[in-house]
């Protein structure tokens, strides 16, 4: 890779300063001492222009980075005092170098380790909300699916932030599980899967610009192709293999390959040795439903379309139709690979008595206020709480924001010293009220739970979701991905 980089602004001190001619190339941090450095940098084959300030112009890589390469073209200033351009990274000393590729690598491993090793020995911030992952019963759902289901094969469904579970969190446990892959819905969710280190396979199961294809650098990544003329475009652009999964539709009638298709694909395919063809894959309308009818006529053109693909690649490494709820469906189905989404997490919208299985996530928060109000006053946004009598309420700091459904105003829970207390009022952005009029000698700072991992909890997502009349994937996704999530 060639590599230009441009210095925009270099702050100098009044201390002694030794001229160092920089022409080659030195690592240093971008996000941190901006008083001292503000650097952009970049490869030649990508980004926009941009203009250092007496140093000429470089390319400047979109891609973030925690540290910066360059090579000058004149003469940094530098403090006397440290010549190697030494830096204070989060109390590490990070001394850079010529620049070489491996030792780039090594830097980088070496500041990941020393990172996480002071992690674990400064204290964290205390939380107001905490989300807890339970790594044991996320392991527990997926061994009890193996189980249940020894002549198949699974793999994670790590969309939408892992169902709300957190996409990195979820990621890092089960990459060590040799899965066949984890299954993403976008191009941003793998990228951000391989910035993070995760090395499992990934299959991106939604669509995916036929031009990010061509230009993905990204290993180990397999593309759904969800209809016809995305694969004849690809055919036309890519230029190196790439991995696809084919998507039929079999009655579904969101995406994929109608079966009329079907033939047209396969010549297509067929045509260009790049694509290559490593999955099919379909799925059920009504797989969380009771009702077999539309499932078997689902299932039956499966397996015509599955026949298709069987003559013309024996070699076809996965078959996939089902998700957690469809394996009550195909017994008899050719496949084997299942798509393993809210199972994952503990939660099922169809009862299998096959399975044992353990909610993965608690959400909890504490009391931030007391008051004591009087009969006849008014709690929250419109009025829509009366109190009945002299009561004491307190005040949560998690609303509809923080994934407390908003539709749990007046009718819902949360649990303060073991015990049940009603949720009066509106539910606001970021505050819940609850009455505490029933429980004794409560603080601020005590600990709520607003999400219980309990599975006959009534603070269960299950639950939640029959009171909001709504499924539970609505309930889990709302959490937003910035709260931390803690893996015990």
């Amino acid at each position: 890779m060639t590599l230009m980089g441009v210095t925009t602004r270099l702050y100098q001190r009044k201390s002694s300063t030794a001229v160092i001619n920089a022409n080659a190339a030195v690592m240093m941090p971008t996000t941190r001492h901006a008083d001292i450095f503000d650097c952009c940098w970049g490869g030649e084959e990508r980004g926009a222009r941009c203009k250092g300030l007496g140093l000429g112009e470089g390319k400047r890589n979109k891609r973030m980075s925690r540290f910066i390469v360059m090579k000058c073209r004149s003469k940094l200033i530098i403090p006397k005092k440290n010549p190697l351009l030494s830096m204070y990274l989060d109390n590490i000393f990070v001394y850079t170098c010529e620049f070489r590729p491996e030792r780039y690598t090594i830097c980088m491993n070496i500041i990941s380790i020393l990172r996480y090793t002071k992690s674990l020995f400064y204290s964290k911030k205390k939380s107001l909300i905490t989300i807890t992952i339970d790594r044991n019963a996320l392991i527990h759902n997926l061994k009890e699916y193996q189980r249940a289901y020894p002549d198949i094969q699974f793999a994670p469904v790590l969309k939408s932030n892992a169902y709300g579970h957190g996409l990195i969190p979820i990621a890092c446990i089960l990459d060590k599980e040799n899965l066949p892959f984890l299954i993403v819905d976008s191009y941003y969710e793998a990228l951000t899967l391989r910035q993070n280190h995760i090395k499992s396979p990934i299959l991106i199961i939604g669509y995916v610009f036929p031009e990010t294809i061509k230009k993905s650098r990204l290993k180990n990544v397999h593309f759904t192709i969800t209809s016809l003329s995305q694969l004849q475009t690809l055919h036309d652009l890519i230029r190196n293999p790439i991995s696809i999964h084919l998507k039929i539709d079999t009655g579904m009638h969101r995406q994929g390959l109608l079966p009329s298709e079907i033939h047209q694909a396969i010549t297509l395919i067929k045509h260009n040795p790049r694509l290559k063809l490593q999955g099919v894959c379909s799925h059920l309308a009504d797989a969380d439903s009771k009702r077999r009818k539309y499932n078997q006529a689902q299932l039956a053109q499966w397996e015509q379309s599955v026949q298709f693909f069987k003559t013309t690649f024996p070699d076809l490494k996965y078959y996939h139709i089902s998700a957690s709820a469809g394996l009550l469906h195909t017994d008899t189905t050719t496949h084997n690979l299942a798509r393993l989404g809210l199972g994952l997490y503990g939660i099922s919208t169809i009862e299998n008595t096959k399975l044992s299985l353990k909610p993965v996530l608690k959400l909890t928060s504490i009391i931030s206020g007391i008051k004591t109000i009087k009969k006849g006053d008014t709690v929250g946004y419109n009025n829509t709480f009366t109190a009945s009598h002299d009561m004491t309420i307190a005040t949560i700091p998690a609303g509809y924001s923080e994934g407390i459904d908003r539709r749990l105003s007046n009718i819902g829970q949360v649990e303060v010293a073991k015990k049940l207390c009603p949720i009066i009022g509106r539910i606001s952005m970021n505050i819940t009220i609850i009455d505490i009029t029933h429980i004794p000698d409560i603080q601020v700072g005590d600990r709520v739970t607003l999400i219980h991992d309990k599975p006959l909890s009534p603070l269960s997502v299950s639950h939640i979701a029959e009171q909001c009349d709504t499924i539970p994937y609505e309930i889990l996704i709302h959490i937003p991905p910035h709260l931390r999530r803690e893996v015990r």
